[in-house]
């Protein structure tokens, strides 16, 4: 390739490189809870940080709106996106049938790294329910269940499992949901692991169903009562 040919080439490549390494950056700033739901991301603040200019911001800010993590306002700007109950009923929907296959596969498979994978991670979950840290226990809680699909050793069940969490990522906004059920929720995991290390699919997949559809009902009250707040 002659050296205008390569010019040419990087000319093109780079805007995409830069609106890429925008949109990885903010998504995972999403992820760590940087942004409460309805909060504002400033374009500007962002391209600072990233040393870039607007334009490959409002790019990656673009497809994050595509992807549900974000919403894009006129007039008033991006903002983060807050998920409807329709969305959030229909989440859990799905997630009963991939969780319950999970916590099934984990059984069969699980081995002794496995389940002290999940103990340790229940007894940091055991610490913050004793500490009222919702927060913490929210991330925790993401934690075992994602560990659950990674355990199954199932790609496509964890590709599947990380679409459905994308747009609950924020701890901040989970916190509040997460503290009245911290402790009943540790219990009910625990049930869970207990099964695991028995090898029981069946009571497995059970156990995570039943504890999924507790949470299906608790989070759409939650988030019912906190749209009725914001009225």
């Amino acid at each position: 390739m002659e050296a205008s040919q390569l010019s040419d080439a990087q000319e093109v490549l780079q805007p995409v490189h830069k609106w890429l390494s925008a949109y990885r950056f903010v998504k995972g700033e999403i992820k760590r809870g940087r942004w409460c739901a309805d909060e504002i991301i400033s374009a500007n603040v962002i391209a600072s940080e990233l040393g870039m200019s607007r334009s490959p911001v409002q790019q990656a800010l673009r497809v994050l709106a595509t992807d549900g993590l974000v919403e894009i306002v006129p007039q008033v700007g991006c903002m983060i996106r807050r998920p409807l109950p329709s969305e959030i009923e229909e989440s859990f929907t799905i997630r009963l049938a991939l969780d319950r296959l999970a916590g099934e596969l984990a059984a069969e498979r699980a081995g002794d790294d496995a389940i002290a994978r999940l103990e340790n991670i229940i007894e940091k979950s055991e610490s913050a329910a004793r500490a009222d840290d919702g927060a913490e226990y929210a991330q925790l809680n993401r934690m075992f269940h994602l560990a659950l699909y990674d355990i199954a050793r199932s790609k496509q069940l964890r590709a599947a499992a990380d679409r459905l969490w994308e747009p609950f990522q924020s701890p901040d906004d989970a916190a509040p949901f997460f503290e009245p059920r911290m402790k009943q929720s540790v219990q009910e995991h625990r049930a869970i692991l207990s099964a695991i290390a028995r090898h029981d699919s069946d009571e497995a997949g059970r156990l995570v169903k039943r504890h999924l559809e507790g949470c299906k009902v608790s989070v759409l009250t939650y988030f019912g009562a906190a749209q009725q707040l914001r009225r």
